[in-house]
């Protein structure tokens, strides 16, 4: 068996398979991911902007059919829901939120899907989070300082001297 087929995962080998670490090398040895509970069918896209931002603008309206209709993307998950909306309603009126309002939503909901995802990781590797060594940690939704890497770090319970990376707005 090679060294790849050690480190993969597949179908085969049942739903997760156990990665093997390479003796003298940094090693993956778990992946983790989570998305926001919201689910919004692309389809679906035009007519809940339009409706939530009570938008009445059709060159807006036509712009974004286009731009949904010639997308490869099926799906997509938003942190965004009614209640927040309730909550900001200053979101729904183009030009009045400001980043502070947008990072109040988004950097809490970011650290609890990194919690979520790195819970899965450690569930699959199978060690206690006193043994991590490093995160990195990747979000397209938040900039901050101290960063989420920090609170994942407290919300895991890891040891303060955990190496850690942060990746910031990269998508």
């Amino acid at each position: 068996m090679s060294q790849g087929d050690l480190n993969a995962s597949s179908s085969a080998n049942g739903p997760r398979a156990r990665r093997a670490p390479t003796q003298g090398k940094a090693t993956i040895l778990a992946l983790g991911k989570a998305f926001p509970a919201q689910v919004l069918p692309q389809e679906c896209l035009v007519e809940g902007f339009i409706r939530d931002t009570k938008c009445d603008d059709t060159y807006i309206k036509e712009k974004l059919e286009r731009l949904c209709k010639n997308t490869t993307v099926k799906t997509r998950y938003t942190v965004m829901s009614k209640e927040i909306l309730d909550n900001y309603p200053e979101l729904a009126i183009d030009g009045t939120p400001t980043i502070r309002q947008k990072l109040e939503i988004a950097n809490p909901a970011v650290v609890e899907m990194a919690t979520r995802a790195s819970k899965d990781c450690i569930k699959q590797w199978g060690r206690s989070p006193q043994d991590i060594t490093h995160i990195v940690y990747v979000s397209s939704s938040e900039i901050r300082l101290p960063g989420g890497d920090l609170y994942l770090a407290n919300e895991l319970g890891l040891n303060s001297d955990v190496n850690r990376v942060m990746l910031y707005f990269l998508g």
